[in-house]
């Protein structure tokens, strides 16, 4: 047990089998160990406690350009197939 697991770069011993979220994963298997919707990789990337649940709003404004830019990729996908008549209703 010492790769990260849960892929967020913690090794698997370092998180442990803690599981204080309480929603049955071990730290070690759980992509957001706090259970506050911000994964454990994306926490630790920004400095953040991945173990403390983050208020909404927490992530750094530079993360909202990648968020819009992912949604504006999707809608543009969805109106193609919308307009090429691949979607029925």
């Amino acid at each position: 047990m010492s790769a990260a697991s849960d892929g967020d770069g913690m090794s698997n011993v370092e998180e442990g089998a803690d599981d204080p979220d309480g929603d049955g994963i071990p730290n070690y298997l759980d992509p957001d160990s706090d259970n506050d919707g911000i994964s454990d990789r994306a926490e630790i990337s920004f400095g953040l406690d991945p173990y403390t649940a983050d208020p909404p709003g927490t992530l750094p404004l530079a993360t909202w350009p990648v968020a819009i830019g992912i949604l504006m990729a999707a809608l543009a996908w969805f109106k193609r197939r919308v307009y090429q008549g691949r979607l029925s209703g």
